[in-house]
């Protein structure tokens, strides 16, 4: 067998294999789609055909009982204003710790990415007591506090290793030129940077979507509920009823296909050209 053979011998191998991986992936996102337009009976009798008919009764009961757009709405509130706050906070922070020089600067940053090792089961119940003496159980605020604060330390210590590749030359030319410290910030960290920022958005936005603890500990509320909680009372309350459970799960992961179908590029170039530097 030539070399060339051999080469391609080998790229069937490793895409058939792929494809095997691949399909892994796909299949529970397909088995949710067909199933979301079964009735009960139909769904007993047949799981793995194709639906005889467009069964819209389960969209119908997801969005008439369970108000879903309510439900979404608290959810794209909660996550975005939590995304920015942890953006803007960590990319200024970033900033600070990888170009410039002040006192405690590395003891500082040691104390805030040792955050990450703490495990958060041991802060529910002290957040909990001191969100309840500040009456915000139940009100978005608290869930995007608790949010920003639990990103925080990774995101810092993502974008401060990225930002310490931007050349030091660059950021010294803008001083000359009479660059203000968040003028710099905007018109040069931010641009060179925005790969590893828009690679953050991506893994926080999937993470903090799908987040299903903390959402119930401090939503308890029908009307504060957010897109995951809201389909975990689903199956609470329809647990026999695994069409509308299906429906419900479909509805909820939309967001985060979206993302990752048109986000994919980017969060592969974030990772791979800020991730190992600095």
């Amino acid at each position: 067998m030539n070399l060339k053979s051999k080469k391609l011998r080998n790229n069937i191998i490793i895409i058939i294999i792929l494809s095997l991986i691949a399909l892994t992936m796909i299949y529970p996102l397909i088995f949710m789609i067909l199933n979301s337009f079964k009735s009960q009976s139909e769904y007993i009798l047949s799981p793995l055909a194709l639906p005889k008919s467009f069964f819209l009764a389960n969209y119908n009961t997801i969005y008439n009982s369970y108000k879903i757009l309510e439900l979404f709405t608290n959810s794209l509130i909660i996550v975005s204003a939590s995304i920015f706050i942890e953006l803007f906070l960590c990319s200024l922070g970033a900033y600070a710790f990888s170009k410039h020089n002040f006192k405690f600067k590395n003891l500082t940053f040691l104390l805030i990415i040792s955050l990450m090792i703490v495990p958060f089961q041991v802060l529910m119940l002290p957040l909990y007591v001191m969100f309840s003496k500040f009456q915000l159980i139940n009100t978005k605020i608290s869930l995007i506090i608790i949010y920003s604060a639990v990103l925080i330390p990774f995101a810092l210590y993502f974008l401060t290793k990225s930002f310490r590749s931007i050349p030091n030359e660059v950021l010294e030319a803008a001083k000359m030129e009479g660059a203000s410290y968040f003028g710099i910030y905007w018109a040069i960290i931010l641009p060179i940077g925005r790969m590893a920022i828009i690679t953050i958005f991506i893994l926080d936005f999937v993470w903090l979507w799908n987040e299903l603890v903390l959402s119930l500990i401090f939503l308890q509320s029908d009307e504060t509920k957010t897109m995951v909680s809201g389909v975990a009372t689903i199956l609470n309350r329809y647990l026999n009823n695994q069409p509308l459970l299906l429906t419900g799960l479909l509805l909820s992961s939309i967001p985060t296909i979206i993302i990752y179908s048109f986000a994919t590029k980017y969060l592969i170039k974030g990772i791979s050209s800020g991730a190992v530097k600095g």
